[in-house]
């Protein structure tokens, strides 16, 4: 038995249905459960795996153990974006190869790799990042004390309202801008008026930080334009020539194998770095591990990159305490 978690219940299932039940369980709120055509057994995933599972699900989790792929409707990736939908509960789908979405729309892979219409989501200004509150940026109203922490602004936001009709979100510098990058003549300005001269942004002044937000001074600050992974981080870029590397959604070799394609800050897409979990065992026929193309090529396990560059089926956990008590 590979799984400690498990050791104390290997004796306490009457038949097999209750051992899945109890090591894989189900969908919560009795979603549709993928089965693999393979083996006829849930599908296993990861979360934060891309490829993990097929077009309109999602990975959940099941049970203490395990996560499986769930049939869900698509959601914009961002809490902030909205989808655009013709008076019904279904989203507007789209082809990401073409603008084929209304105005004020752009055509984003959605949270179960579907890919649909969403709006620009509300964020703060360049330069400053919103507080959240449960994964939710907390708004604001300009002009009112009290409405955010001392060391945030009420700012207007860059996007779409959400849908509450908020349009102002709680922000914080996370950009400085140092002596060597002010203008000739120092232009202050307010972040989001969009009031600097072509090629500067407006950034908090390095000088004058302060944990009490109304005191830092905004100066139109010469940069180059930061491009970024959805959480923050900096993606994959050329040796050579530093041009960021470029990918397809649908392809899983478009990518190194520890990155994954990502819609990046500018909504092209980049390589993204992602964490990278152990495959613990190789599923494998006399004594050669399984190659794959996608999941529904491996009899048992997901469809995994290996640090060789190719594709092998990988055992889940969950998988290997099934194997062992069977």
């Amino acid at each position: 038995v590979r799984e400690k978690v498990c050791a104390d219940q290997l004796n306490s299932f009457t038949n097999l249905e209750q051992c899945l039940d109890y090591c894989i369980g189900s969908c919560p709120r009795n979603l549709p459960l993928y089965i693999n055509p393979s083996s006829q057994q849930p599908q296993l995933c990861s979360k934060g795996e891309a490829h993990g599972c097929p077009l309109g699900y999602e990975c959940m989790q099941s049970s203490p153990f395990a996560r499986v792929c769930c049939r869900q409707s698509p959601r914009c990736p961002s809490g902030e974006s909205s989808p655009f939908s013709h008076g019904s509960d279904s989203a507007l789908r789209c082809s990401p190869d073409r603008d084929t979405c209304p105005r004020g729309y752009s055509c984003q892979q959605a949270t179960n790799l579907e890919h649909i219409c969403c709006s620009r989501p509300l964020q703060c200004p360049p330069g400053l990042v919103a507080l959240r509150e449960k994964t939710v940026p907390r708004v604001c109203t300009v002009g009112v004390p009290g409405t955010c922490p001392p060391d945030h602004l009420c700012l207007r936001g860059v996007g779409d309202p959400m849908a509450n009709g908020a349009a102002s979100l709680c922000c914080k510098p996370e950009e400085t801008c140092a002596a060597s990058n002010l203008l000739g003549s120092p232009q202050r300005c307010t972040p989001g008026d969009g009031r600097c001269p072509s090629g500067t942004r407006c950034l908090a002044s390095a000088s004058s930080l302060s944990k009490n937000a109304v005191d830092i001074i905004f100066e139109c600050c010469l940069s180059t334009v930061i491009v970024t992974c959805p959480d923050g981080t900096p993606p994959l870029r050329r040796t050579r020539n530093h041009a960021i590397v470029r990918c397809s959604s649908s392809s899983l070799s478009s990518c190194p194998s520890t990155f994954t394609c990502d819609q990046l800050s500018d909504d092209s897409l980049g390589c993204c770095a992602i964490p990278q979990e152990e495959c613990i065992e190789a599923y494998s026929v006399k004594g050669q591990a399984v190659k794959c193309r996608g999941n529904a090529d491996c009899p048992k396990g997901s469809c995994t990159r290996s640090s060789d560059g190719k594709n092998y089926c990988c055992l889940e956990k969950v998988q290997l305490i099934y194997d062992a008590i069977n």
